[in-house]
């Protein structure tokens, strides 16, 4: 038996199209719920590579603020030698850097670092030498070393100056100055610290020479009544 179609052709080509119409339309929201879904995965994804590029961009400033540490030890080690063989006197009084820069290194906040370092102990020997043959206490501070670095705030700098007073044989640590900087894309405080002998803890049991006359009798002064 053979089917007859009996309706319109005009009415099958609008069948035809509405078809069409529906699929493309399907077609549409299958590919907007694609791209909703690609562009969610995407914004996930970008937010999470930006979440770890901050954590490799901090590990990398604090490997390069522990390169820097080392770096100002090693070129320390190398200062001490130089230095303990230009200063061969008062072996008893003899200051041993190593430990202060060991001290100095435990004091150190961690959100700091040193970027240069001076220390000095022969105007610490002089005045030790001439003290103990008798003469007069230095007036003013003898200066032990100073110190220059970065800090990410002021409560940093304030723990290292805080540490600092801690360390024996100093006194007075004194924030010279602190201003804003710029290293490595990243605002930090410039710092200038100077450090000083604290004499006192030097001589406080040493034994002193006293002067004498030409005739090696010790010289008394009596205020005559």
């Amino acid at each position: 038996m053979k089917d007859i179609n009996l309706l319109p052709k005009i009415e099958k080509q609008k069948k035809k199209g509405h078809f069409l119409f529906n699929f493309f339309l399907v077609m549409l929201l299958i590919l907007l719920i694609i791209i909703s879904g690609l562009s969610f995965l995407f914004s996930k994804t970008k937010k999470e590579l930006a979440e770890k590029f901050d954590i490799i961009e901090k590990t990398n400033f604090d490997l390069n603020i522990y390169k820097d540490k080392l770096l100002f030890y090693k070129e320390f080690e190398k200062d001490v030698y130089y230095k303990s063989a230009l200063n061969k006197t008062l072996i008893d009084n003899k200051i041993n850097w190593s430990k202060k820069l060991y001290d100095l290194s435990e004091c150190l906040p961690e959100k700091a670092y040193i970027l240069n370092f001076n220390g000095r102990c022969d105007n610490l020997y002089s005045s030790i030498e001439s003290v103990k043959n008798g003469g007069d206490i230095p007036k003013g501070k003898l200066l032990a070393f100073n110190i220059e670095g970065y800090a990410n705030d002021y409560i940093e700098i304030s723990k290292l100056v805080l540490g600092i007073k801690e360390i024996s044989d100093i006194s007075d640590p004194w924030i010279v100055s602190i201003k804003e900087s710029e290293a490595d894309n990243l605002k930090l405080l410039y710092y200038k610290v100077e450090v000083y002998w604290d004499l006192n803890d030097f001589i406080k049991d040493m034994e002193i020479n006293k002067k004498s006359s030409p005739d090696n009798t010790d010289e008394i002064d009596i205020e005559e009544m």
